[in-house]
């Protein structure tokens, strides 16, 4: 069993505005403070914070838009689940599709928490490390805690990043699974990034993938996109990719499974990767 197939993808990207140095950030509800060191790392609640400055537009939004954004980490396939209502079997009505969804995802959180209560001995190389507001983990500890938290998610849950593509398209996972406020990335999301945005995306998740060998597969840089005609396609998070959003493709039909698909890694040309399911919401 490849140690690749046992890894994670928790990240998300907050664009904070900038002209708050005081080390706290929150959204419009006050629900979520962010800390100033949690600045460009991956943070406990499955977060990648940067300053909005570093935007080249307000994606897709007008000048006077609200200038905090947040990009959710990947929804954990659960594929026993998929795999047995793909193909032939794939529902044919749209409550039994939003059941497959429901059924066939579990967000970060929950993954999380119910890792750490399965896990109270501290199996996962050591034991997942909590945080909370007596304890405060850092850069490191929290990278280490999302390979540990990877390898429970494998293995507590049979989560790999092998989305049904058709199941993305017909059912609006990201509101299901975390309100009605998020959304599937878009393609004009991606092609207001700038340079310096997606270095950070790839400069977190590299450093939780090179220092644990859970790492690298479910930190796949490459994401499912609504495209601007409205339909599914692939975009490229690496940070000197030329070819942002392309055509998805599915060799074996659209109610199969994905394990993989080609996407521009920059400089290491097109590249095979797993595709993550990942959100975007308006915070303030």
């Amino acid at each position: 069993m490849l140690l690749s197939v046992l890894s994670a993808s928790f990240v998300s990207l907050l664009m904070i505005s900038c002209g708050n140095d005081s080390g706290q950030n929150s959204n419009n509800t006050g629900e979520k403070k962010y800390r100033a060191d949690e600045l460009n790392s991956i943070t406990y609640s499955g977060s990648l914070v940067v300053s909005a400055t570093r935007l080249g537009s307000p994606l897709n939004l007008d000048s006077g838009a609200p200038k905090v954004y947040e990009i959710s980490a990947p929804l954990f396939p659960i594929v026993g689940t998929l795999y047995n209502s793909e193909g032939a079997n794939y529902p044919t009505t749209a409550d039994a599709q939003k059941t497959l969804a429901k059924d066939g995802y579990m967000t970060f959180e929950k993954v999380r928490d119910e890792c750490l209560a399965k896990d109270p001995q501290g199996s996962f190389g050591g034991g997942i490390k909590k945080e909370d507001n007596s304890q405060t983990l850092t850069v490191e500890e929290r990278a280490e805690n999302y390979s540990k938290i990877a390898q429970c998610a494998y293995e507590y849950f049979s989560s790999k990043p092998y989305s049904i593509p058709q199941l993305v398209s017909d059912v609006d996972l990201c509101a299901e699974h975390l309100g009605t406020e998020w959304r599937l990335l878009s393609e004009d999301d991606i092609a207001a990034f700038t340079p310096d945005v997606y270095s950070n995306i790839k400069g977190a998740l590299q450093k939780s993938s090179d220092a644990f060998s859970w790492g690298s597969f479910y930190f796949s840089l490459a994401a499912y996109t609504k495209g601007s005609d409205q339909s599914l396609k692939i975009g490229s998070l690496f940070p000197d990719a030329t070819s942002r959003v392309t055509d998805a493709s599915f060799p074996s039909g659209s109610k199969f499974h994905l394990e993989s698909h080609g996407v521009d890694g920059g400089s290491s040309g097109l590249t095979s990767s797993t595709v993550t399911v990942r959100c975007i919401r308006v915070l303030e």
